[in-house]
């Protein structure tokens, strides 16, 4: 028989997140997974940028962490329509992770989404 894997089941990381101003999710402790799921959902009319940042230091008690986006080519971004954006990331080694906006101009309503597993 072979073991149980780990699994996170899709939760909101960002919900109605104003995309007039720069945003950032809580973080999410991914320690034990290594095939995660993220999906910006926006609203309107937003321009900007996200981000799927990573920690190795983050403690909730006792250290806000350094944060480290990920590089991605084209880089994630809300370009003046309402739209939607799927990262499909596998093995990554961070036990900490969450996902900023950052605006450049307009308006517009973000969701943020988080799924993963143990392969």
């Amino acid at each position: 028989m072979s073991g149980r894997k780990l699994i996170l089941q899709p939760y909101a990381m960002i919900v109605d997140g104003d995309m007039s101003g720069n945003l950032v999710s809580d973080p999410t402790n991914i320690q034990y997974l290594d095939r995660l799921a993220i999906q910006f959902i926006w609203t309107d009319t937003p321009i900007g940028t996200f981000a799927v940042e990573t920690s190795l230091n983050y403690n909730p008690v006792l250290n806000a962490g350094d944060w480290t986006a990920y590089s991605f080519t084209p880089s994630p971004a809300a370009a003046g329509s309402a739209d939607s954006i799927f990262i499909d990331m596998t093995v990554t080694s961070a036990p900490w992770l969450r996902v900023s906006y950052e605006a450049t101009s307009s308006t517009g309503t973000l969701q943020a989404y988080l799924s993963g597993k143990q392969s």
